[in-house]
């Protein structure tokens, strides 16, 4: 298969993927519609962090890699076909965490009476917010549906179907490789310059005491491929993790983000060592948080490591400029 539809067709699999979630999605708050209103009563509101599982880059190899998030877990009861139930679920809509989460413990005290949306044959089916919030559908299928038209130019162009920049290189047989890494590209330096702008809005954030939970290396797995859908071989790296707690207007936090500099891994735990030795379990820091989105805090302020970022980027340029006979 020529590779650029080899490409599209990856492209086009999690384009299709993603709004295959977003139609399920529609259709079960098409069915919350339908749902019976039923009083509750709030009987547990606290924060509280749980570690979420991510993968770190993309393409290959695949950082099997954590982080800690905090989320508003909200306890509620109430009564349907003579029984009670209780729910934890507060929205439709997934909670990815490190979300407002002072504003829903404040919307949802431990006490009040509230309105809880249940499905009549299975009542444990149960919301305290059955709409989504304005038009998250719409945007997000028009955002899947501009990904596959893009993916579907990106195949036209580079192929030579329609005319242009694969026209543009001298060696146009490695035109989509050559669009696929200045695609690749454009990605790190969109991060880069993401990263950037929030390490510098860390400098205004005020600042408050936390307390070190705990600093240590931890391993991790790493994952190499030659194929988005099989993995060939797996190892481990290691990586500094420093824990720690805080509190904003009275609710508690906690977080294992140091800065908002690229993550560093390396090959041998003696080399994280030096990160994790920073801070001691006990040890009293100040935490910078964002005063908007207080689960979002640093320990440093600014984006140091950043450089990694940007030099990926202009590798992939080069990478795509060699391709495509440009240098």
């Amino acid at each position: 298969m020529p590779l650029k539809w080899f490409l599209l067709a990856i492209l086009l699999a999690f384009d299709g993927l993603f709004l295959a979630a977003v139609i399920a999605k529609y259709r079960e708050t098409r069915r919350a519609r339908l749902w019976i209103a039923t009083p509750g009563t709030i009987k547990a509101s606290a924060s509280q962090a749980r570690r979420v599982k991510r993968a770190s880059g993309s393409g290959r190899p695949v950082i099997e890699d954590s982080e800690i998030r905090n989320f508003a877990a909200v306890r509620y009861e109430f009564r349907a076909n003579g029984r009670t139930f209780s729910g934890s679920r507060i929205s439709l809509a997934d909670d990815l965490g490190n979300h407002q989460v002072a504003e829903k413990l404040r919307r949802y005290p431990v006490g009040a009476s509230v309105t809880v949306f249940h499905d009549r044959d299975r009542p444990d089916a149960c919301v305290l917010e059955r709409d989504m919030p304005g038009r998250a559908f719409e945007v997000a299928i028009l955002a899947g549906v501009l990904v596959g038209i893009c993916g579907v130019l990106f195949a036209l162009v580079s192929g030579g179907v329609v005319s242009g920049p694969g026209r543009l290189a001298p060696k146009r047989d490695h035109a989509p490789a050559a669009l696929f890494a200045a695609a690749l590209g454009l990605c790190a330096a969109w991060i880069g310059f993401a990263l950037h702008r929030r390490g510098a809005a860390t400098r205004a954030w005020p600042a408050t005491t936390g307390e070190i939970m705990s600093s240590a290396v931890e391993g991790v797995r790493i994952r190499f491929t030659f194929n988005p859908f099989r993995y060939f071989g797996a190892g481990r790296v290691f990586r500094p993790r420093t824990i720690y707690t805080y509190r904003v207007a009275g609710v508690a936090y906690e977080s294992d983000r140091t800065s908002f500099g690229a993550q560093s891994y390396a090959s041998f735990r003696l080399l994280a060592d030096r990160g994790a030795a920073r801070f001691e379990p006990g040890q009293p820091v100040a935490v910078f948080y964002d005063p908007a989105r207080p689960e979002q805090a640093v320990l440093i302020r600014g984006a140091p490591g950043l450089f990694v970022v940007w030099l990926a980027a202009a590798g992939l340029f080069a990478i795509a400029a060699g391709l495509a006979g440009l240098v």
